[in-house]
């Protein structure tokens, strides 16, 4: 039996984990850059949640100046070791409400492998980047999900 913890996924280390991070951020701030030019009052931050149990959630959070009552946004990537595999999962989702406004394609399982994992990452978080009205929707019309019927 081993004694390895689930964030000990075969090869992956936490300097791999901090670069898959730092790369998936790349993309997220370059979402964020272009959501910034074409709706001014929309800010974000970008972001990094880590456990023992669950190696790396990397998430920018956008919020808007203009809907006060608006729940904050958050585009996401969830990495969590499978006992064979990394499993990731990304989604566009209220950050309270936890309502998911956009998650398509968005989930891979890949080899536990640096290369692999951000391979995969990369696609998905480019996925999310490319859904910047989702986001303006959400914030702009905080009572509805985005693509509903006024």
């Amino acid at each position: 039996m081993s004694n390895r913890s689930p964030n000990d996924v075969m090869e992956l280390t936490s300097a791999d984990w901090d670069h898959i991070h730092e790369k998936v951020q790349e993309v997220f701030a370059e979402m964020a850059r272009r959501v910034g030019e074409r709706w001014p009052t929309i800010s974000s931050r970008g972001g990094r949640t880590s456990t023992q149990l669950f190696p790396l959630f990397s998430y920018r959070t956008f919020q808007t100046t203009a809907q006060a009552e608006a729940d904050a946004v958050v585009v996401g990537l969830d990495f969590q070791p499978q006992e064979q595999c990394v499993s990731i999962r990304g989604d566009i989702s209220g950050e309270e409400t936890g309502h998911v406004f956009f998650d398509q394609a968005c989930e891979a399982e890949v080899e536990p492998d640096r290369e692999s994992v951000l391979r995969e990452g990369l696609a998905i978080a480019r996925r999310l980047a490319g859904q910047l009205d989702k986001i303006h929707e959400a914030l702009a019309c905080p009572s509805q999900a985005p693509g509903e019927p006024s």
